[in-house]
Parts: C-alpha cells; sequence; structure tokens
C-alpha cells in the first residue's frame, strides 16, 4: 500500500522542527544527593587522576558537570570540574553548560574558563553557535558586564544592518525565557537608540515599560527619559498605548507624582513629554473631532477632565480653558488662572454639565467666551495669539 504525505506537509514539519530544535536542557537540583556526592567526591581527586576518571564518568554524570559548572551551588573550588569537563568536551555538553549559563552568566569565574577554553575549541563552538559569534561572546566573557556588553553588540547590530531584533538574536540560539534574553532587553530598552526601539514590536515594548513600573528602581524612569529623548513629538504619537500607561503610571502633567517622577530631567524633555500626554489626553476627552484638532496644537501646563461635570479645563499658566464635552457641549470659555482658582474651579467638582453650564453662562468674570460656530477656531486663535496666553507646539 502506497502511503502518500504531501510535500508542503514534509517542509512545514521541517520548518517546525528548525525553530523548535531541543538543546541537551539538563535541570539540576542543588538538594539532590547524588549530585552533592559526585560534586564531592570529584573536587577531592588528586591532579594526577583527572583525565583517568573524567573519562570513568557516564554520558549522565558529565551531563550534570556540565550543567553545574554555570552554578556552584556548592561553592567548591572548580578547578578539577573544569578539567573534567575539558577532557570531555563535546557538543552535547557544550549545549547544556551554554544552556544553563543563560540563567547564571553573571559567575565570573565560570566566564573566565569558558573564555579560556573557547582558546582551543573552535569546532565545538562553531557546532553549537555561529564561529563568527566567538570574538563577540569573548567579548562578554571578558569585560565583567555580560548584560551591558551583549546589549551594545545587539544595538551595533541593528545600526549596521538594519536586521530585525529577532533576526539579531536568532543566531545565539538564547532560551525563551533565559534571564540573559530577558535583562539584556530590559537593559537595553532603557539607553537604546530610535533605531531599535523601532525594530521591536509595540506590544513586545509594553511589556517591558511595564516591566520597569514594576521594578520600582529608577528603569521606568530611564526609560521615559530615553525614549523622549530619541524620537520626536509627532513620532511620539504612534505610541499611544506606551502613553496611556505611563499617564496612568507617572500621573496627569500638573500632579506633584508627575513633578516628582520628572525631578532632575531637563526642561526641555519635560515640555516635550507633557505635550505628549496632554495631546493624547485631548484626543481621548475630544474623540478626535475638530475641537481635537484645534486644541491639540497648542501648549498647556496640564489638561483636565472633570468626570461629573463632563467638562475639560486646559491650564496655559496664567489662563485656563474650559469646553463642555458630550452632545449638548457648550461654549469655549476662558478665564484668568487666578479668577478661576479662586471663583470658578470648586463648579466643576460639584455640579453636573448642565449645572455647570447654566452657572458659567451668568458668571461675568470670564475673560472670553466663544459658541462653536463659523470658523470659532479663528477667533480663539487670535485672542490666545494676541494676549500671549500660550503658543503653538512645533512637532
Amino acid at each position: 500500500m502506497l502511503l502518500y504525505v504531501p510535500n508542503k506537509l514534509i517542509n512545514s514539519k521541517k520548518e517546525i522542527i528548525q525553530k523548535h530544535k531541543k538543546t541537551n536542557d539538563v535541570h539540576i537540583d542543588e538538594q539532590s544527593s547524588e549530585l552533592l556526592d559526585l560534586i564531592t567526591r570529584l573536587v577531592s581527586l588528586r591532579e594526577d587522576s583527572l583525565e583517568r576518571e573524567a573519562y570513568a564518568l557516564s554520558n549522565g554524570e558529565i551531563s550534570m558537570i556540565s550543567a553545574y559548572i554555570p552554578v556552584n551551588y556548592y561553592d567548591v573550588d572548580m578547578s578539577n570540574l573544569f578539567a573534567i569537563y575539558t577532557y570531555r568536551a563535546e557538543k552535547r555538553y557544550f549545549e547544556i553548560l551554554y544552556t544553563t549559563w543563560q540563567d547564571h552568566f553573571k559567575n565570573n569565574e565560570c566566564n573566565a574558563f569558558i573564555y579560556q577554553w573557547l582558546n582551543d575549541n573552535d569546532e565545538i563552538f562553531g557546532s553549537v553557535l555561529d564561529i563568527s559569534l566567538k570574538p563577540d561572546f569573548r567579548k562578554m566573557l571578558v569585560r565583567g558586564d555580560v548584560l551591558l556588553t551583549f546589549g551594545n553588540i545587539v544595538k551595533e547590530k541593528i545600526i549596521e544592518t538594519d536586521n530585525s531584533l529577532e533576526d539579531i538574536l536568532e543566531p545565539w540560539n538564547l532560551r525563551y525565557g533565559s534571564k540573559l534574553l530577558w535583562e539584556m532587553k530590559f537593559l537595553l530598552y532603557t539607553y537604546c537608540p530610535k533605531k531599535v526601539y523601532l525594530k521591536i514590536s509595540k506590544q513586545e515594548l509594553l511589556s517591558y515599560v511595564k516591566q520597569y513600573a514594576s521594578k520600582k528602581d529608577g528603569s521606568l524612569k530611564k526609560f521615559v527619559v530615553n525614549f523622549v529623548t530619541e524620537f520626536k513629538l509627532k513620532e511620539l504619537e504612534r505610541f499611544d498605548d506606551i502613553g496611556r500607561f505611563l499617564l496612568d503610571e507617572v500621573g496627569n502633567p500638573g500632579t506633584s507624582e508627575f513633578s516628582k517622577f520628572l525631578e532632575g530631567v531637563s526642561a526641555d524633555l519635560v515640555t516635550k513629554y507633557t505635550d505628549w500626554i496632554n495631546k493624547l489626553i485631548i484626543d481621548e476627552v475630544f474623540g478626535k473631532d475638530e475641537r481635537s484638532l484645534f486644541w491639540k496644537q497648542y501648549r498647556f501646563r496640564s489638561v483636565v477632565k472633570y468626570e461629573r461635570s463632563n467638562s475639560v479645563v486646559m491650564d496655559m499658566g496664567k489662563y485656563v480653558a474650559i469646553e463642555f464635552l458630550g452632545k449638548a457641549m457648550g461654549p469655549i470659555y476662558i478665564y484668568k488662572k487666578d479668577v478661576f482658582e479662586d471663583q470658578v474651579k470648586k463648579w466643576f467638582q460639584n455640579r453636573n454639565n448642565a449645572q455647570l453650564r447654566s452657572v458659567l453662562f451668568h458668571h461675568e468674570n470670564y475673560f472670553w467666551r466663544e459658541v462653536h460656530q463659523g470658523y470659532w477656531q479663528g477667533d480663539v486663535d487670535r485672542i490666545l495669539y494676541s494676549n500671549n496666553m500660550t503658543r503653538k507646539i512645533e512637532g
């Protein structure tokens, strides 16, 4: 009987196998008496018996040693284990060592051993990783900061080649979820240039921004400073999801938590960040209508929506502009800031939309009132400009 297997199915199977290649991922348990007995016995051997013992060990025992080298749970003298590994080294054992090392790359003793071992083992290295990666791998091992060195290597490759981050990382055969992969990205995204950010999916970048926030270690501020520095204001508007998260996390411009978060940051950068967040708020409260298009042109210290009165107040420093939301809308009011604070602001918090529109209509201390009729934008623009209330934002 003939069995027909479609070529497309065969090719798909090959692609799946290639993308999800298994490595000799050996997990060792620090509490294992078997592991403790093995390591204790091997570290007590005399130097002249190491080669004989190395070749007497089973494949499983060499696998355990390969996985133990990066971790050194029992804080033993590693010289015998290094020697035994060197005698028995081959592809499968380097795969195990390399896989385990990705979670324990800060072990300087292990890093020094691998660095020296690589001098005479190009063939084994090349069977696991492309031999062209060897110089960069050795840089990572010898410079004392694997994460920073690896991040710089990745950053430079993106800039030089214009390849995606995934394409650049693929030859390194990094285990998904490894500390090296996660922590390298975690660090890289706090200082990389714009070109690197553009090679990352927005979903992945947002996931790291959320992790910066959860760490509470200053990494979120480092990211914000670098991210806002790298992009023009118009470009930042492409990252609405990140902007919304930062608005929730950092606070609205003009609030104490906002000022505290950006303490020590240059005034120009604070202004750009404030413009980005305010534009985002304006789009959300107005729903991207003609009013949104108009007000987004201008710089504000803060844009605050009052839920009870369904209104928005845009702070220009010495003046505030007020708009009503919803179908009923209402005219634009402009107040001097001190009048608003002393006489008007309280109404926004304790009156509904209809009540607020009524009380402002009968309140005579406003500076300017404009209904949304005809080319109202020209009249408002003239008032803003002639009284030096604010200025238009340059992209």
